[in-house]
């Protein structure tokens, strides 16, 4: 073992065992839950990977808390480019280090490629600590469920004493072996049953939440600050520059999200005449808000998601100084 070495498991068991189970950071379960042997065990490959020099700094990102999501996205996105045919590299350039120089191909020029985990939206702090507690008192119920939450607007809102409240009635309704599509409703959320699981997966779960908590504005400030932080490489070495995003289920960002903020925010509209009759429309356009139009440095976006496997959707950059090949992410090897 690399990463999961019998004194970091240690160190992380002595660390957090005695907290709450819902005050727990993820990579406390990661590290001790037998279900997430799979997960480790991807990590150490991955890992594994790597030379020897990259080794080190990576593994003690990868044991700490703050960044290990972070760090794993970026080698799972690594992966993914070799499992399309590119060679990738760890570069240091004019004292920059970017996540990843993707090499040239036949057919594809080198390019530079940066990557972001999407953290928590900005919904106020207490609201989101309630939902933190809600998923661990979730993940704690010893049942193999697969379950999907989705949350809903409204004036009631979360605490601990309606956190126990609803995973006690959670509790006994997966007590009666629920069909699937089987729906447990709430004022706040429902919990809809999928599927039961082998035994040791536990409570896997997927979020829906309203599109009013989601916000994109961190993530559009994050890309262009990468923009502006590797424009300088880009003109120097001709490199096109790539940005990664990756959510985390509790960021309640999704792609079409990610594309609002790149192309802007769409609104429906119909324009009407003097005597306000239609004349054109209805029909949907977008907003001047969109950050693509106004970053040519940025050669194109990429949002990153799991459904099973890895999946990568791209977006270009029709305004790009550098752009890439349509083909850019297609395989390269078959």
């Amino acid at each position: 073992m690399l990463v999961f070495t019998p004194e970091f498991v240690g160190k992380i068991k002595k660390r957090y065992e005695r907290d709450g189970v819902y005050q727990k950071p993820s990579i406390y379960y990661i590290v001790t839950r037998d279900e997430n042997d799979f997960y480790r065990n991807n990590v150490e490959r991955l890992v594994g990977s790597l030379s020897i020099k990259e080794q080190r700094n990576t593994i003690s990102r990868l044991q700490s808390p703050d960044s290990f999501f972070q760090t794993y996205h970026e080698l799972i996105l690594r992966d993914e480019l070799t499992k399309l045919g590119f060679q990738v590299e760890a570069v240091e350039l004019d004292g920059l280090t970017p996540d990843w120089l993707v090499i040239e191909t036949a057919t594809t020029p080198a390019f530079l490629i940066e990557v972001f985990t999407a953290n928590f939206s900005e919904v106020s702090e207490a609201e989101n600590i309630q939902r933190e507690d809600l998923w661990g008192r979730l993940k704690s119920i010893r049942k193999n469920a697969d379950l999907r939450v989705e949350f809903y607007c409204g004036q009631k809102t979360l605490n601990p004493s309606r956190n126990k409240k609803i995973i006690t009635q959670i509790k006994i309704w997966l007590d009666t072996s629920p069909s699937v599509d089987s729906v447990l409703p709430f004022e706040e959320l429902s919990i809809t049953f999928l599927q039961s699981t082998i035994d040791g997966t536990g409570i896997r779960l997927i979020y829906f939440t309203p599109s009013e908590w989601a916000n994109i504005k961190p993530v559009k400030l994050t890309i262009l600050e990468k923009v502006k932080k590797y424009k300088s490489l880009s003109n120097t070495y001709n490199y096109p520059l790539v940005v990664a995003c990756f959510p985390i289920p509790l960021s309640y960002l999704d792609e079409e999200d990610f594309e609002d903020g790149l192309f802007g925010d769409k609104e429906f509209k119909a324009y009407l005449n003097s005597e306000g009759k239609v004349i054109a429309g209805p029909g949907w356009v977008r907003k001047n808000n969109g950050i693509l139009e106004s970053a040519p440095y940025l050669s194109a976006a990429l949002w990153c998601w799991y459904d099973g496997n890895w999946q990568m959707k791209i977006f270009h950059n029709e305004n790009a100084e550098k752009p890439l090949p349509p083909s850019t992410f297609e395989k390269h090897l078959e």
